[in-house]
């Protein structure tokens, strides 16, 4: 992911996180305080795995399967861009363990055309998601940061109530970039609707563009897109302010949290992510 990602001034920088939505604490209140947590990649396909976490004579049709032994979540992609298969899907799974999660991103045909194809794609697509079972997680709904609020949002809200009508059992969680989403006259009535819904609300973290960083839950989930160098001093500063937040957000009643780690220094991939997981497993 490259929204946001610009270290020009990265050393420079105060990171901090943003207070917590008024809302959370009710929304955490209704959660079993399970508190599991996902860390995982973008992809399991990247060259700067071979010969790090992969062996250097690794094949590309073991990468999953070598992925799966590190991680225990994928933030999965190829979804964007395609329906899957089901024999692909079939294959995937095949190769993971029973507790391995997939987390799709729905297909842009959908959402970059701001719903407007979204009768003819959503069952096809849907249906061939369901084929991942119980590995499937989270489904993200990404907006470009040209997809601006107005009429947009009932349109947008309308969609998303008609898909928790179909997979009532399926988690859907939406990404915002235009600034005017996170204005309070518009935010704070959507982020209520979205409570409602049971929709939750990716946040990301990435160095350049602060204001999606927003702090609020709308479920009693958590999912990070982390933009970082990797092995950067910044980037310990940074994970450790969520280390701490995600603490706190267990005692409260969270139930589980994903961090996806967007490592643009593709080098540290390997050794950043270690540390990340040592960071979140050693507790």
């Amino acid at each position: 992911m490259n929204f946001g990602a610009e270290f020009e001034n990265y050393t420079e920088q105060i990171f901090a996180l943003p207070h917590d939505n008024e809302m959370n604490h009710a929304v955490l209140s209704e959660g079993n305080g399970a508190g599991k947590i996902y860390v995982g990649l973008e992809r399991w396909g990247t060259k700067a795995l071979i010969g790090t976490l992969y062996p250097s004579s690794a094949k590309s049709k073991e990468f999953l399967s070598l992925y799966a032994g590190h991680f225990n979540c994928i933030e999965l992609n190829s979804t964007h861009y395609s329906v899957p298969e089901e024999s692909a899907v079939k294959e995937w799974t095949s190769k993971v363990p029973d507790d391995f999660i997939f987390c799709p991103k729905y297909l842009q045909t959908i959402t970059h055309s701001s719903l407007r194809d979204a009768e003819q794609f959503t069952e096809p697509f849907m249906q061939g998601l369901l084929h991942f079972g119980n590995k499937l997680g989270p489904i993200f709904l990404q907006f470009s940061e040209s997809v601006r609020p107005g009429s947009f949002s009932k349109k947008l809200l309308d969609y998303l109530e008609h898909l928790r009508t179909l997979y009532p059992e399926q988690k859907f969680f939406v990404e915002l970039r235009h600034p005017e989403w996170f204005e309070p006259n518009v935010w704070n009535p959507f982020t209520m609707q979205l409570k409602e819904l049971k929709v939750g609300l990716v946040i990301t973290d990435t160095p350049a563009v602060r204001y999606v960083l927003h702090m609020t839950l709308t479920i009693p989930e958590v999912f990070i897109r982390f933009v970082c160098l990797g092995n950067h001093p910044q980037d310990a500063i940074r994970i450790d302010q969520w280390k701490a937040k995600l603490e706190d957000w267990k005692k409260q009643g969270m139930e589980r949290a994903f961090i996806f780690l967007h490592i643009q220094d593709e080098p540290q991939i390997a050794s950043y992510a270690k540390k990340v997981q040592q960071l979140f497993y050693a507790s």
